[in-house]
Order: C-alpha cells, then structure tokens, then sequence
C-alpha cells in the first residue's frame, strides 16, 4: 500500500472481501482483519519484493476520512435512538469508549446491548440487578460499567454498591 500523507488515499495491491456482519465491535473488527492482514502479506509480498504485484487506484470520489478520535467523541447524547447509541458504542469500543454523567462523574458503559424497553431518553432504571437507560426511542441494558476513579464492575456490583443513591437521570 502506497499512501500520500496529505490525503492518505492509497492504491490497492490486494483486495479480499469478506461479511463482517456479525462483527459485535471494532475490538473484534480489528482482530478479524489482523488475521486477513497476514493472510494478504503471506500472498502478496513475494509478488512485491519480485517487483511483479500490479496495484490498483483507489477511486478517490468513493474514500472516506475520518477525523481522529478523541475522548470527547464517546459521550453518550441519550437524545438519539437506542440503535445509534449502540452503533456509536461498537464503533469506539475499545477506545475512546463510550461514556455519560453520573453524580457529576464520568461513567463508562463498557458492554451495553439493546433492549426492547420504553423509558423517557436520559432516564436510568434498576430493575433488580439491571440497569436500564432510555434513548428516544427505546433503551440499552447496561451490562459492565466503570465511574471516574473506580475499578470496572458488573452492574450487580454497581447496584449493591450505589443503589441507595442511584438517581433516575444521567
């Protein structure tokens, strides 16, 4: 792959396609196409070093340029759809990871998931050992989080923790 810095277009020296649809998170996006990483460069780079591997334009009108994250990019707007919420999740998930206001700290959401559940955007339900928190047009389940300064725990732990001062809004 050749790259000009300015752009950073590139021209293709191989292309595999392969479904990533049931790809949970960009952890597991990055695992997968490590191994196809290999797998292209043990195919390719006896082609390259004998000057032989052909390479294809990158149709420049067709590539996309994403900003670099930053920490900021992961907090939660509960005022978008559960499913946004979710998306915005498995695509910064390892990092920046995504994050809201609780107690005037930061709350991490580090494994959430959809649910089929109605609750005003913003508000958070415990039901037992579950929270619950509302987007517009649904919920997500939280299921593993962390608050500014603590280790990260189940929400079982976070609920015997801090079920005496759990507020309805984050």
């Amino acid at each position: 792959m050749t790259a000009r810095r300015e752009c950073q277009y590139c021209s293709l020296m191989l292309k595999w396609i392969t479904g990533l649809q049931s790809l949970k998170k960009t952890y597991n996006l990055q695992l997968t196409t490590a191994k196809i990483a290999i797998l292209g460069l043990t195919e390719a780079l006896p082609d390259y070093v004998a000057g032989t591997l052909s390479t294809t334009p990158q149709d420049n009108a067709r590539a996309s340029i994403c900003k670099e994250l930053t920490r900021e990019d992961g907090k939660i707007d509960w005022q978008r759809t559960a499913r946004e919420i979710h998306n915005q999740y498995r695509g910064l998930t390892p990092w920046p990871g995504v994050w809201t206001i609780w107690n005037n700290k930061r709350l991490k959401l580090l494994q959430i998931k959809l649910i089929y559940k109605t609750l005003p955007a913003g508000q958070m339900l415990v039901e037992g050992d579950k929270i619950y928190i509302g987007a517009v047009d649904g919920a997500i389940e939280v299921l593993e989080l962390q608050l500014e300064g603590k280790e990260k725990m189940s929400t079982k732990d976070f609920v015997n923790g801090y079920g005496n001062i759990i507020k309805n809004a984050v």
